[in-house]
């Protein structure tokens, strides 16, 4: 399950020593077969405020996975109503969507982010992959094109080869990440998760009972890799199938918690532990 949170704030920053593998290196491409189509709604919550800054927040997130033949088309909706110390309420949209070609080789994308009712950021294009390297075009907020390098994945590519991980028994990965929420290209991400577990708790949803779990901290990083704190952080249950239904977000001065609220898998996969 892939997560623009970078959509609504940009926070906190980092950096680490990676060594990023190539989409070739990765197992990511067998690990597509575990992932299903999921439409699953989420409620955020707030769980920590830093310095008081945040008095309440509440809010919605739709995640939409559907797979065609050659494609997984993407939707992403998050929904927050945030109310500072000062009592001012902000009302925060952002709304995500993609088509990822499985192939590894194209993406088109479109973000656009609202605060009370009116849009403040559209980043829109394609990227296509020619040979190992390749290009973005952005058709906005301004038209430019930049490389795409050989070892930049796409966002679920990106989770699959997280999964891929947690079946190799892998504490940790590091991997470029292109998801279209950024005018500047790919970002560096770093994980570290857990093997594959069997859950603490039954799942409340029987589509996930007798599905191995891991628990991953996703830290996703600036382009300059000279600072030395991520631009945010999620951590997140995954099921092997891909689902989430517990996820924390770090928006900087406030973090919130989504639990799964409800979910549909239009199509359910053999899951073979």
């Amino acid at each position: 399950m892939f997560f623009s949170v970078r959509c609504l704030t940009r926070t906190l920053l980092v950096s680490l020593i990676f060594s990023p593998a190539t989409l070739a290196d990765t197992p990511a491409q067998n690990t597509m077969s575990w992932l299903s189509g999921q439409d699953a709604h989420y409620k955020l919550t707030l769980v920590t405020s830093t310095g008081h800054s945040t008095r309440s927040a509440s809010g919605t997130m739709h995640y939409e996975l559907k797979e065609t033949p050659a494609n997984w088309l993407t939707h992403q909706r998050i929904d927050v109503e945030r109310t500072s110390a000062t009592g001012k309420t902000e009302h925060l949209v952002s709304d995500y969507t993609a088509t990822e070609s499985k192939d590894g080789h194209s993406f088109i994308f479109q973000t656009r982010q609202q605060a009370d009712n009116a849009i403040i950021r559209t980043i829109s294009g394609k990227a296509t992959r020619t040979g190992t390297d390749g290009y973005i075009e952005y058709a906005q907020p301004l038209k430019k094109t930049l490389p795409l390098s050989a070892d930049v994945l796409f966002p679920v590519h990106h989770t699959a080869a997280i999964l891929s991980a947690a079946s190799g028994g892998k504490n940790s990965l590091a991997l470029r990440l292109f998801d279209g929420t950024d005018e500047d290209g790919s970002l560096y991400t770093f994980a570290t998760l857990t093997g594959w577990q069997k859950p603490a708790t039954r799942p409340a949803f029987p589509a996930l009972t007798n599905l191995p779990e891991t628990r991953v901290t996703l830290a996703y990083f600036s382009h300059d890799t000279t600072e030395m704190m991520p631009d945010y952080t999620l951590e997140q249950s995954y099921f092997k199938n891909g689902v989430s239904d517990t996820i924390t977000l770090d928006f900087g001065d406030f973090s919130m918690t989504g639990t799964l609220q409800s979910l549909s898998l239009p199509v359910i996969k053999d899951q073979k532990l």
